[in-house]
């Protein structure tokens, strides 16, 4: 996913007002500054905070890995109490062996933290 312009000026200028008809920040309006009274941001500052806010979500890409569409990978959670209940009612503990353990293992495992 690219950064927009949009979704920059909200991050850099949160309480200014403006109109951006296409991404290009040279079809901005400005209609009110911020509370600190910061105007326009220059290409350089828009570009910069464009880059960090990429870095910031190319870095989380594995959250969004593990989930698909609206629900996780994970199973349902009613399904890991089941799990975990059935893991208990039969051995009378917890192991790393039990099928709870391994499913949630299995997707860490697909989609392992950078």
């Amino acid at each position: 996913m690219s950064i927009t312009t949009t979704e920059v000026l909200l991050k850099i200028r949160p309480e200014a007002e403006w109109i951006l008809t296409s991404d290009e920040l040279s079809t901005i309006e400005w209609l009110k500054n911020d509370k600190d009274n910061n105007g326009i941001p220059t290409e350089v500052e828009v570009e910069s905070a464009r880059e960090s806010m990429q870095s910031e979500y190319d870095a989380e890409q594995y959250q969004r890995d593990r989930v698909e569409g609206t629900g996780s990978i994970y199973p349902l959670v009613t399904d890991q109490l089941d799990m975990l209940y059935h893991e208990l009612e039969t051995s009378g503990s917890l192991t790393i062996s039990g099928s709870w353990f391994n499913t949630v293992k299995a997707v860490k495992d697909a989609n392992p933290k950078p």
